[in-house]
C-alpha cells in the first residue's frame, strides 16, 4: 500500500533571465532529471517548488504583455508537463504568466505525471517600490473551478483559483510571494482545514534587512497554522537591477528548522526534506481551540491527488546527510537528509555590510556574464565611491574562483581567457593573475588632485591587482581652457566661472575612460552614489557616465563605513583590503577646485550623515521639510527614541545634529529639496543601478518623480 504522511519536499531556486525562453527551460528541466535521479522510489509523495514565475523571469517588465510572452510561457509549459511523465508521485509546482479570457495572471501550474491539474493565480500583487505587478497582472481571489480552455483541451479540463491540494494524507495551498505578506493571505482562508504545508514561490527581491522580515513571516505564518511553511525564492540578477537571494526557508510551529546559504554563484540550487507529518497531524488534534474553529469552517472542494505506486518504500534508504554534485559543474545541487539533521544557519550575516558585499558580489557577476561583456572600467579617483566599485570587483572575482573554481568561472562569464594559462597556479595565484583581464582602472590627474588621492589610487590598484593607468590630463584640461576662451571671447577665472572649470575637468575624463572601456570591451561603472543623486552633486556626461552604477543604491555615509569594514573583514572567500581604511579616513572630496580652497563635498553641501537622514526622511517616509524639521530637533532634545533607526550612521548623525543651530537645520533642510528639485532630469538619465537598500531614488525603478516642479521649503518665522 502507499506510504502517506510521508513526503520528501524539494525546493528549487534558480538563476533565470528574464525573457530567455531556452535558457529558463533547460535549467527546470535540468532539475527535474536530477530530481528524476535522485529520488527514483516510486511509491513517495514527493513535492517539487520552483519560484515565481520561473519560466518567463520575474523581470519581464512590458514584456509581459506581448504576445509572444504569452504564447512562449504556455508551450514552455507543455514541455515541462509532458516532462513529468517521467517523475513518479511528484507534484511539481512551476510559477508562468497565465493569459485567460482577456486577462494576464501571475500563477503557480501545478503539474502530477504529465497532467496539469490546476493554475493557482496570485491574490495580491505587489505595486509599491521597484514593484508594478498591477501595470501587467490581475489579481484573483476566488476559490477554484474547474474549467475548460482552449490552452489544455482536455476532458477533465484543471482547476483554476485558490484551494487546498491533498497528496498523500497531506494538504497544502499556494501563496505567491506577496500573498504571505498580507494579513488575508490565502492560507487563512483555509485555516480550521488542517493545514499541513503553506508554499511560497517568491521572487522576493533583495534590500538589506529583508531576509529577516521574510524570516518572521515564515516562523509566523507556520506557527498559527501549525504547519510547515517552504519558501523559495529567485536567485541572481535577473533582468539588471533587482537581485534575489535564493533563499529556501523550511519552518514549522513557529521555528525555523532550516535556511540555506545565500547569493550563491550556481544556477540551480536544490535543497529536498524528508517530512513526516504524523506528529504535525497528532500534535495539532492535540489544541482544542483548533479543534473547535474547525466545526465554523465553510466547506471547500480539495484536490486530492492519488499514489499511483503500490509499492512501501524502505524509508531508512532515504536518509543521508552528505552534500554531492553532478557531472556539470556549472550547477550546485545538493542533496537530502531527514529535516532533523539539517544544519539551520543562523546569523550569515552578522550586519548589512556583509549582505551588501554578497548581494553586490552576484550583481556584478550575473551583470558581467549575462551582458557577455569582458571586464569592467573604473575612473579610479583615490576617493571612497569609485573605491568600494573596485573593490567589490575584486571581491567578486575572488568569490567567484574560490566557489566554482577557476574553470568554471572562465566557462561561465565566457571570458577570452586561456583556461591553460592558470593550470599550475594556485587559487591565489589565479585570482591575482585573473584580475588585470577583469577590471581595468584610470586615475586622471590635474592640478587639483592631491597627491594623497594619487598615491591612494595606486595603492589601492596594486593590492587588488587592477590593470591600472595613470594619466596626466591637465595639459588637455589648459588646451580646451585656451580654445574656449578665444571661440567665446572670454577670460575664464576660478570665482567667476567656479561650476563651469569643474565640470569641464569632470568631462574631459568621460571619453578618456570610455575608450578605455571600449578598449577592453568592458562596462564602465559609475561610481555615484544614493547621496549625491539626490542632490545632483554630480557632472552630468562627466562622472556619471557609465552603463552600470551598482552603488547607487546606498548612501555616502554607508559606502564610508564599508571601506572601514572591509578594512578588516574575512571569510572564506573575502580578503580584507588594508587600503580602505586610508581612503575612508580623507575628507570625501570632487577634487574639481584648486588645491588652495580646501574643496569638501560636506563644505559644499553639508554633514553627510545629516543629509543621508533628510533624504531617508524626505523619500522613503514622504515627510514634508517642516515635518523633517519637528522630527529632528525631536531627536536632538531626545523626544524620540535614538534607537528607532538601526542605521550604521546613526551615532554619527545624532553628533552632527547636536552641533547644528536650528537656523542652520532651516538652510540644510531647504538645500536639500532645492538640490532634490533641480536634479530630478539627472536622475532620469542616471546609468543602470542595482537596488540594495530598503528604498533608492531612481526614477525608473523606485522613486517617480516630476521633471519640472517646484520645491517645498521651510517658511521662516516673521
Amino acid at each position: 500500500m502507499p506510504y502517506y504522511d510521508f513526503m520528501i519536499l524539494i525546493g528549487v531556486s534558480l538563476n533565470q533571465t528574464a525573457l530567455d525562453w531556452d535558457g529558463n527551460l533547460e535549467r527546470i528541466l535540468f532539475s527535474l532529471d536530477f530530481i528524476k535521479e535522485k529520488f527514483s522510489f516510486d511509491n513517495t509523495a514527493k513535492v517539487v517548488l520552483f519560484p515565481e514565475l520561473t519560466i518567463s523571469g520575474y523581470g519581464c517588465e512590458d514584456g509581459f504583455l506581448m504576445s509572444y510572452t504569452k504564447t512562449k510561457s504556455l508551450e514552455n509549459l507543455y514541455l515541462i508537463i509532458n516532462h513529468t511523465k517521467q517523475l513518479p508521485n511528484t507534484l511539481v509546482f512551476v510559477g508562468l504568466p497565465f493569459y485567460m479570457r482577456g486577462n494576464l495572471y501571475n500563477t503557480m501550474a501545478a503539474i502530477y505525471s504529465g497532467e496539469l491539474l490546476a493554475i493557482v493565480p496570485k491574490s495580491y500583487l505587489a505595486g509599491e517600490g521597484i514593484h508594478y505587478e498591477p501595470r501587467w497582472f490581475v489579481p484573483y481571489k476566488a476559490n477554484w473551478k474547474r474549467i475548460q480552455h482552449e490552452i489544455y483541451k482536455k476532458e477533465f479540463g484543471f482547476y483554476f483559483g485558490q484551494g487546498i491540494f491533498e497528496f498523500a494524507n497531506i494538504r497544502m495551498v499556494i501563496e505567491i510571494c506577496e500573498d504571505s505578506w498580507v494579513v488575508h493571505r490565502p492560507s487563512l482562508r483555509f485555516y480550521g482545514h488542517d493545514l499541513d504545508l503553506i508554499l511560497n514561490p517568491s521572487a522576493s527581491h533583495f534590500a538589506l534587512g529583508k531576509h529577516n522580515i521574510r524570516k518572521n513571516i515564515a516562523i509566523t505564518i507556520s506557527q498559527y497554522q501549525y504547519s510547515y511553511y517552504l519558501s523559495v525564492n529567485l536567485l541572481g540578477n535577473e533582468a539588471g537591477k533587482a537581485i534575489y537571494d535564493g533563499s529556501i526557508l523550511l519552518s514549522l510551529n513557529g521555528k525555523m528548522l532550516y535556511e540555506n546559504e545565500r547569493f550563491s554563484f550556481s544556477d540551480v540550487v536544490i535543497r529536498s526534506f524528508n517530512l513526516d507529518f504524523r506528529e504535525v497531524h497528532n500534535k495539532r488534534d492535540r489544541i482544542y481551540s483548533r479543534r473547535n474553529d474547525r466545526k465554523k469552517t465553510k466547506q471547500i472542494e480539495i484536490l486530492k491527488i492519488p499514489l499511483l505506486s503500490q509499492k512501501r518504500p524502505i524509508f531508512e534508504a532515504t536518509i543521508q546527510t552528505e552534500e554531492t554534485k553532478i557531472k556539470n559543474e556549472n550547477f550546485i545541487l545538493i542533496d537530502y537528509s531527514h529535516v532533523s539533521q539539517l544544519p539551520l544557519i543562523e546569523n550569515q550575516h552578522q550586519n548589512e555590510y556583509q549582505e551588501f558585499l554578497d548581494a553586490e558580489r552576484l550583481g556584478l557577476f550575473d551583470y558581467l556574464r549575462k551582458t557577455q561583456n569582458q571586464g569592467f572600467t573604473i575612473s579610479l579617483s583615490g576617493g571612497a565611491d569609485s573605491s568600494v566599485c573596485a573593490i567589490l570587483v575584486y571581491q567578486m572575482v575572488r568569490k567567484a574562483v574560490i566557489e566554482m573554481g577557476i574553470k568554471n568561472f572562465l566557462k561561465k562569464s565566457k571570458l577570452p581567457i586561456s583556461l591553460e594559462d592558470f593550470s599550475s597556479l594556485t587559487e591565489e595565484e589565479q585570482i591575482k593573475s585573473l584580475m588585470p583581464k577583469v577590471l581595468h582602472t584610470i586615475y586622471q590627474k590635474t592640478k587639483q588632485n592631491s597627491e594623497q588621492t594619487f598615491l591612494l589610487a595606486n595603492e589601492l590598484a596594486e593590492e587588488i591587482q587592477s590593470d591600472h593607468f595613470n594619466l596626466d590630463i591637465q595639459n588637455v584640461f589648459e588646451f580646451l581652457m585656451d580654445h574656449l576662451e578665444k571661440t567665446f571671447s572670454i577670460q575664464f577665472d576660478w570665482e567667476k566661472h567656479d561650476l563651469i572649470l569643474q565640470n569641464l575637468q569632470s568631462r574631459i575624463r568621460s571619453p578618456i575612460v570610455w575608450t578605455l572601456a571600449n578598449l577592453t570591451h568592458s562596462i564602465l561603472l559609475t561610481t555615484s552614489n544614493r547621496s549625491e543623486a539626490s542632490v545632483g552633486y554630480s557632472t552630468m556626461d562627466g562622472d556619471t557616465s557609465g552603463g552600470l552604477a551598482p552603488i547607487a543604491g546606498v548612501d555616502k555615509p554607508f559606502l564610508l563605513g564599508f571601506l572601514e569594514f572591509i578594512s578588516k573583514y574575512t571569510d572564506k572567500y573575502t580578503k580584507p583590503i588594508k587600503t580602505a581604511q586610508k581612503i575612508a579616513n580623507q575628507p570625501p572630496s570632487a577634487e574639481l577646485r584648486p588645491l588652495e580652497k580646501k574643496q569638501t563635498d560636506e563644505k559644499d553641501l553639508m554633514p553627510y550623515p545629516l543629509l543621508a537622514m533628510i533624504e531617508k526622511l524626505a523619500i522613503e517616509e514622504l515627510l514634508s521639510p517642516e515635518e523633517i524639521k519637528t522630527k529632528l530637533l525631536n531627536y536632538k532634545t531626545k523626544k524620540l527614541p535614538q534607537i528607532q533607526y538601526s542605521l550604521p550612521y546613526f551615532e554619527k548623525f545624532l553628533i552632527v545634529l547636536e552641533n547644528i543651530s536650528e537656523s542652520q537645520l532651516d538652510n540644510y533642510i531647504n538645500t536639500f529639496f532645492r538640490l532634490w528639485q533641480q536634479s530630478q532630469w539627472k536622475r532620469e538619465r542616471f546609468a543602470i543601478s542595482f537596488h540594495i537598500d530598503s528604498y533608492n531614488v531612481d526614477p525608473r525603478g523606485w522613486f517617480r518623480y516630476p521633471v519640472i516642479s517646484k520645491a517645498p521649503k521651510i517658511k521662516k518665522n516673521n
